[in-house]
């Protein structure tokens, strides 16, 4: 089996995409299921702010869920925005969900669904008309911080980072309907793509896949391949492509962006904070010294 795989930065505050293939099982083994390994084989940027969830609509609009600090922002506050893209990573609009919205983001084919605190205490999945930004409905999860959604083509899942667990969620029925533990102690991004569930956990660091019904443990991407341990690590998906969301972009891709798109500086943002300009001079000398 082969599945492309892509990863996105938000260590530049215009975000960088790269693309990276999931080859056949590497030598390397997990302790369940094989071992992963990935390889980058294309980018693309994204408008400034930090990914808290990605998706796909129908048409190919990529919707996504981002937070936007406010040393950055244009209002001077933070925001959370829901932006819908073209291929290219252009804003063809944009939805204020601040105070609602805070990670995760699936479509169903119809609807978004997304994660939010409850006013009152514990948290909500949020229903929403792509086309309106309306919400349709809003119910209560059983877990206090969930951070990724995915739809399988039948059912929503959610993953929560404090209980370590995932639940499925049915829509029609308005409730959670099962719930499995994930490999890690600390899940955080969660896609469904070629057959499989994928969760990442900031815990352990990796990416984890999952198959059947059950969501047993099936495989792990190698570290040399995926490490990211303490990072919050998003997870797309595009119907055939798994999309990985990464805190950190290297210096190769920062210098292959800024020839493809003619860029001379990047902004540079750390901890959701504008902390300096990024030229070609600098990367030019990092990469020499490298």
């Amino acid at each position: 089996m082969r599945l492309t795989i892509t990863t996105i930065s938000y260590l530049l505050a215009a975000c960088l995409i790269v693309v990276v293939g999931l080859p056949t099982p590497s030598n390397a083994r997990s302790t369940s299921g094989e071992g992963l390994f990935l390889t980058v084989v294309d980018s693309l940027p994204m408008p400034p702010g930090l990914v808290l969830g990605l998706t796909w609509l129908p048409d190919g609009t990529i919707a996504v869920l981002r937070e936007i600090p406010a040393d950055i922002s244009e209002r001077g506050k933070r925001q959370v925005l829901l932006s819908y893209l073209n291929k290219t990573g252009q804003v063809l609009s944009e939805e204020d969900f601040t105070g609602t919205l805070d990670g995760g983001l699936a479509s169903d084919g119809e609807f978004l669904w997304s994660c939010g605190a409850d006013p009152q205490g514990g948290a909500l999945l949020y229903k929403i008309v792509p086309s309106t930004g309306d919400v349709e409905g809003a119910f209560p999860l059983s877990g206090h911080r969930p951070s990724g959604v995915a739809w399988d083509g039948e059912d929503l899942w959610v993953v929560d980072r404090d209980s370590g667990r995932l639940d499925r969620f049915d829509p029609d029925e308005g409730q959670v309907t099962r719930s499995v533990l994930t490999p890690g102690f600390s899940p955080h991004g969660l896609t469904h793509v070629g057959g499989h569930t994928w969760v990442s956990d900031q815990g352990t660091g990796r990416l984890y896949r999952l198959a059947g019904a059950r969501r047993r443990w099936s495989g792990t991407v190698v570290a040399d391949s995926f490490s990211h341990r303490g990072e919050e690590v998003v997870l797309g998906s595009d119907g055939s492509a798994l999309w990985i969301v990464t805190p950190d972009t290297g210096i190769e891709d920062v210098a292959a962006l800024m020839v493809e798109k003619n860029y001379h500086t990047l902004p540079v943002v750390e901890a959701g904070k504008l902390v300096g300009i990024l030229g070609k001079e600098d990367v030019l000398k990092t990469l020499i010294s490298s």
